[in-house]
């Protein structure tokens, strides 16, 4: 979440402010950093959705059975990996 918000703020917010037109200056000079940018503020908020899901999904192994949480214990990690990597290519294709 606070990945999320930094980089919000100096992507959106932080443009208005006169004090912060060097950096403004710089990154357009960069050519890629706005890019960057946003993309980022994008794929950080899909990992937001991704965190809450694995939260959900955490929650409802530790309360449904104990099979279920030995499963999820082990491959837990597994399914994060998944969720980024889809999110970040699916985000990536569709112009994000």
């Amino acid at each position: 979440n606070l990945l999320t918000y930094v980089n919000a703020w100096f992507s959106i917010r932080l443009n208005h402010e006169k004090i912060f037109s060097f950096y403004y200056l710089f990154s357009n000079w960069t050519g890629f950093l706005p890019f960057l940018q946003d993309f980022l503020i994008g794929f950080c908020y899909f990992a937001q959705n991704i965190n809450s899901a694995l939260l959900t999904m955490d929650r409802f192994a530790a309360t449904s059975a104990v099979k279920w949480m030995q499963v999820w214990n082990k491959n837990w990690w597994l399914i994060a990996v998944v969720l980024y990597i889809s999110t970040g290519v699916a985000y990536f294709v569709t112009a994000g």
